[in-house]
């Protein structure tokens, strides 16, 4: 393998390691079909940088040093338990960045840490949905998520750091992730099981920690009140039917404690306490420090390691605002004296919707009508739709009577969206699309279809709020994953005129510049052909929707040059293609309390000074 020096210093693979499906065995597709063309294409493909798109660049894989397994028995005691220590030096210290940590680049040289991250977990999320679509597609048990990093590291395509003590480049406090392999290609823990991930200290060979995954689930009775301590039990001891020994990570957690070198705490918290659903949500929740150790036996009478650890100061608050989160869920009247109004939607969204004005005096957002449909000029478009008659019970993934499945090949919605389901069977968008036809009123499958995702209201606790610069905006108490429906664009349905070119509550579908957003990238990585962003343009050349008068939680969606959300046309109630519905989908995961924004576009009218700050940032819009 040759390398090259790129314009920013970085070393570039000449010859990437080739991904050739026949090597991952019994747990390859059969065969592969391009959502967006349809058409086969060669699950063998070698894909090398020699037919990546331009704009990817290789990182060189860091060499990580390999340190012996050392035992310290120094602080035992005669009775075989650890003696209480606590770490000397000072506490609570502030955080600071490691400035020597080295970064090499995905992506263009000009491109920032937090781009490359972005690109590295965008092309992940994207090749793990197109897996686990075909997947679907044959009733198929493989793990999308870990073959989608297994091609992503075996092309190099992944952020190595060759310092990795400290905070990560790219990786900001309160990111959240939804698989650990997304954690592991930024570098932030890179063990897929063990919750203690160390390194070996060049300087005199000991073994460090340098980052922990916190999941609760060995029985932690330690827990307070305070966000900023965490009570980490030890590993090993085949879950407290064991000794548990000072050895491995437990050793590295020792060892750091005596050297205070920071931890990386990342805190795994179960979907089901936010959504119901199953799995979890991994929370960066910044650098902490070991106090102090020691052991004790539980209830079986086997030996337990503890450590107490202390989050640095100077970090923004994460676990203490998700617990904050998990109690206005229960109880949003608990959200304080700062909420000017309970519910602005008046009970028509599936939560209430509290406005929140932490900026000045204004009680409330100038007075609307509030609604989740759209109005039209003339009349309801009435054109119909040829419906499904899936009546039978589906199979696999989507089993349920009344679902729309791959193994209906009648089903005229699959047809209409070229041979493929646009919405995995747990929601999520799998590809962008020029349009997308949902099931309809005039389909015979039941109202719990995955394929009519986006009529009902999203699982999403909303929150108005009053900003600094942009006047009133949106976000979310709950985190959003990528490809997560979020919410439709609803108003009036109007047509321009001299009058309304100056609305500030227009959204005119011929405004987007598709030439740089790019979300359905990575599937040439198996032999798939890459999807221009050009090519998902829309169907319908302009549709004007005015909120000013009428509108939903959307009309609060502010423009960023570097937006967290994007639109997509579907269809559902009805088969003229000029008038389309604008949904909203989470381009990223979204942590919580995070502003929801897209781009405005370029629409020609009115030059607005944007205020996103974004390192991409146009400085107007409009």
């Amino acid at each position: 393998m040759s390398t090259d020096q790129s314009s920013d210093g970085n070393s570039v693979v000449k010859d990437a390691m080739p991904v050739n499906y026949k090597d991952l065995g019994s747990s390859v597709p059969k065969k592969f079909t391009s959502a967006a063309t349809g058409e086969l294409s060669n699950p063998s493909t070698n894909y090398t940088s020699e037919n990546l798109p331009s704009t990817v660049t290789f990182p060189v894989e860091a060499r990580r040093n390999q340190g012996r397994k050392r035992k310290n028995d120094q602080n035992n005691d005669t009775d075989g338990n650890y003696k209480k220590i606590r770490r000397t030096g000072k506490k609570n210290k502030p955080s600071k960045d490691n400035t020597d940590t080295e970064y090499f680049s995905i992506g263009s040289s000009s491109s920032t840490p937090r781009e490359k991250c972005a690109m590295i977990l965008s092309m992940y999320d994207c090749i793990r949905r197109r897996l686990n679509q075909i997947d679907e597609a044959e009733n198929g048990t493989r793990n999308s998520h870990s073959m989608a990093s297994t091609i992503m590291t075996d092309n190099k395509l992944k952020i190595e750091v060759q310092n990795p003590i400290g905070t990560i480049p790219g990786v900001e406090v309160g990111d959240i992730y939804y698989f650990r392999f997304e954690m592991i290609l930024v570098g932030l823990h890179v063990q897929v099981m063990s919750g203690i991930d160390t390194i070996t200290n060049n300087n005199d060979k000991e073994r460090l920690a340098i980052s922990v995954v916190y999941s609760g689930k060995y029985g932690n009775n330690m827990e307070d009140d305070d966000p900023n301590i965490l009570y980490y039990n030890g590993q090993g001891g085949n879950n407290g039917k064991s000794d548990q020994k000072l050895e491995g990570g437990n050793l590295g957690m020792e060892r750091s404690m005596h050297k205070s070198n920071p931890i990386r705490v990342i805190r795994g918290i179960p979907m089901k306490s936010i959504n119901g659903a199953s799995g979890k949500i991994y929370v960066y929740d910044g650098l902490y420090e070991i106090d102090e150790f020691w052991s004790s036996r539980n209830d079986e009478g086997f030996k337990c390691i503890k450590f107490k650890m202390v989050r640095k100061s100077g970090q923004p608050e994460v676990y203490g605002l998700w617990k904050k989160l998990d109690m206005w869920r229960r109880n949003p009247a608990s959200r304080g004296n700062m909420v000017t109004i309970k519910d602005l939607s008046s009970g028509i969204e599936r939560y209430p919707v509290c406005v929140v004005n932490e900026i000045d005096a204004d009680k409330e957002p100038d007075s609307f009508t509030y609604m989740n449909r759209n109005l039209y000029a003339k009349s309801n478009p009435t054109e119909p739709i040829f419906g499904c008659d899936c009546t039978g019970t589906g199979t696999g993934f989507r089993s349920g009577s009344g679902i729309c499945s791959f193994d209906k090949p009648n089903c005229n919605c699959l047809h209409q969206n070229d041979g493929v389901f646009p919405y995995s069977s747990t929601g999520i968008l799998t590809f962008r699309k020029p349009l997308i036809y949902e099931c309809t009123s005039s389909c015979q499958c039941s109202l719990k279809c995955p394929n009519r995702l986006t009529q009902t209201p999203a699982k999403l606790h909303f929150e108005v709020f009053k900003t600094e610069n942009t006047g009133w905006g949106l976000r979310s108490w709950d985190p959003i994953r990528s490809g997560t429906f979020v919410c439709e664009y609803t108003g009036s349905i109007i047509e321009l005129t001299d009058e309304n070119k100056k609305d500030r509550y227009l959204f005119d579908t011929a405004s987007e510049d598709m030439s740089e957003f790019k979300w359905n990238n990575g599937v040439e990585l198996f032999g798939e052909p890459a999807v221009e962003a050009s090519k998902v343009k829309t169907t319908t050349d302009s549709l004007l929707i005015s909120s000013l008068k009428f509108g939903n939680v959307s009309r609060f969606i502010n423009h960023s040059c570097k937006p967290n959300l994007f639109w997509q046309l579907v269809q559902q109630d009805h088969g003229e293609n000029g008038y389309p519905h604008i949904m909203f989908f989470a381009v990223q995961h979204i942590p919580p309390m995070t502003e929801l924004t897209f781009d405005y576009g370029k629409m020609g009218r009115r030059k607005d000074k944007c205020f996103c700050g974004t390192d991409n940032c146009r400085g107007v819009f409009g």
